[in-house]
């Protein structure tokens, strides 16, 4: 079934600015994810203020989940953009990545044309609460999600394409990306050694 360009574009970008309006809100449904910013503000305060060297030989002092690259590029996006708003509002828009890259990995693996209804799954990531509020708030896994998305990108043209080696370590290299971010991802490894 086909749909027609202006559907997606309008569909698309409504749910783009519910987006919006969750930023200006301050939503975060799915709980936790404001907490989270906080505690990570917190931790760059008390952790990062002296060097960064001194934050991260100290980092397991309280026991943090998250990556120590997230928090070196939370403190990144600080120093340029000193507004914690503007630096939480470009890294919503880094979270557009996610819906366009799962949109990319579905046309090229099952060849879909530009307005199959099918390319309306990526929307999902809009209306979860989970997607939503770690775009919002900055959450580590929107990193890990799209590293992910392009190794999966990778192994989908290495499937198509069997001859190329440097598919096979793209593919290893966005996974170790993703891996950096959350470490639970390291098991696809396992698959991808499997299948290589």
């Amino acid at each position: 079934m086909k749909l027609k360009n202006n559907f997606f574009v309008i569909y698309y970008f409504l749910l783009y600015l519910s987006l919006i309006i969750g930023f200006y809100f301050n939503e975060d449904f799915a709980g936790g994810f404001k907490y989270d910013f906080e505690i990570h503000e917190g931790l760059i305060k008390d952790l990062f203020n002296d060097s960064l060297i001194y934050g991260l030989l100290n980092y397991d002092r309280n026991y943090i989940p998250h990556s120590p690259i997230f928090i070196i590029y939370l403190i990144f996006l600080q120093k340029i953009f000193v507004s914690e708003e503007l630096f939480r509002l470009i890294n919503l828009h880094i979270f557009l990545l996610i819906p366009w890259l799962t949109g990319v990995c579905l046309k090229i693996r099952y060849r879909l044309d530009n307005y199959d209804f099918r390319l309306l799954l990526p929307s999902i990531f809009f209306l979860s609460p989970f997607f939503r509020a770690g775009a919002i708030w900055t959450d580590d896994n929107i990193f890990a999600i799209i590293f992910f998305l392009i190794c999966i990108l990778y192994f989908i043209k290495y499937e198509r394409n069997k001859t190329k080696f440097e598919y096979i370590i793209l593919c290893s290299f966005f996974l170790a990306l993703t891996s950096y971010f959350r470490p639970i991802y390291c098991l696809f490894s396992v698959y991808f050694t499997i299948i290589f």
